[in-house]
């Protein structure tokens, strides 16, 4: 995996490999990490070309995304880290994951 930290942003955006482009043909994968006083979100951004994927396909790419986000949070220090997904389609209202 590799990953380019945004000028004067705790943002990277990572390379595709991190999905294999087999499942995200086009994805870019951006992980946010905002400090707050007493809370901080660990933010990971899919974004790809086209609608959806299929049922199955779009369920293994919403899991690694929630276990990343899940990890990343551990490392930050955070034992048990509420963990939220949604999903929506260029112009679409979010919805809720179904992997969630």
């Amino acid at each position: 995996m590799s990953a380019k930290k945004q000028e004067g942003e705790r943002r990277w955006v990572i390379a595709p490999q991190f999905l294999h482009p087999s499942l995200v043909p086009g994805g870019t994968i951006e992980v946010r990490m905002e400090k707050g006083e007493k809370s901080s979100t660990v933010r990971v951004n899919l974004s790809f070309p086209g609608d959806l994927k299929p049922a199955d396909v779009q369920l293994t790419i919403e899991e690694r995304l929630i276990t990343m986000t899940g990890k990343l949070a551990q490392i930050c220090g955070v034992t048990h880290p509420e963990v939220s997904c949604s999903v929506s389609t260029k112009g679409g209202a979010p919805t809720k994951c179904s992997a969630h």
